[in-house]
């Protein structure tokens, strides 16, 4: 409970920082998402996929 604070900072940092590899790449930075955005649909994927995978039978070790 003592390290709330440091993980909300931190949560709402990756909210405010753009991907720089697309930033380098040469897309504006007012068409990036942010981190935050970023890692939510990566989870969200993985968690379908994981789902999807589960119910092919397949055995994960997560």
């Amino acid at each position: 409970m003592k390290n709330f604070p440091r993980l909300f900072n931190l949560m709402q940092l990756t909210r405010a920082q753009v991907q720089q590899g697309y930033l380098l790449s040469g897309i504006p930075k007012d068409k990036l998402s942010g981190l935050a955005e970023h890692h939510y649909l990566v989870t969200f994927i993985g968690w379908q996929l994981a789902n999807y995978l589960k119910k092919t039978g397949a055995k994960l070790d997560i």
